[in-house]
């Protein structure tokens, strides 16, 4: 089927016209305005020289060591909630506070690599090619999370008894 053969379906059962007009009328109606664009910096991550960085968009420190150099339970993939606890528990550069990074932290990682790992390795040491927890749920199943894939470089779900990894995350006001 031609694309303009559903439009022509679409419109003989649906107002398309009048749905996109009440739309365009909902939005003038919430009054919408940007009140600041944050520009981003320079330089994007600050080597705090003890196996972190500051990651200045998400302002907030990233474990850049190999899993090796963390503890144990940091060297495997482990389940999502074993994930929160071990981040929880981790005293690390200094420092506690350590969680799962938020999917969009997470993804923010991800650099487009043609070929290889979609994570900068010269920073993110010994980062697997492999799924990579995140902080959220999904809305549909509560049995499933986010994951990163730095394999690939894209966001899937995984489900919570899963292995994955973890790059803990901690903000930098803390």
């Amino acid at each position: 089927m031609k694309s303009a053969q559903v439009l022509e379906i679409l419109n003989d059962r649906f107002d398309i016209k009048g749905a996109a007009d009440d739309i365009s009328k909902i939005i003038a109606a919430q009054n919408v305005r940007i009140l600041r664009v944050r520009e981003l910096p320079e330089k994007r991550f600050i080597d705090m020289g003890n196996g972190t960085v500051l990651d200045t968009w998400n302002n907030e420190y990233v474990i850049t060591l190999p899993h090796t150099d963390l503890p144990k339970h940091f060297r495997e993939g482990m389940p999502w909630e074993e994930a929160g606890a071990a981040c929880a528990e981790l005293q690390f550069a200094g420092h506690t506070g350590w969680s799962r990074p938020s999917p969009v932290s997470a993804y923010s990682l991800v650099k487009n690599n043609p070929t290889g790992s979609q994570i900068d390795t010269s920073i993110f040491k010994d980062t697997k090619e492999a799924g990579y927890w995140t902080n959220e749920k999904v809305a549909w199943d509560e049995r499933n999370v986010r994951v990163v894939y730095y394999g690939c470089g894209a966001v899937y779900y995984g489900v919570k008894g899963g292995r994955c990894y973890v790059r803990p995350v901690r903000p930098a006001s803390v």
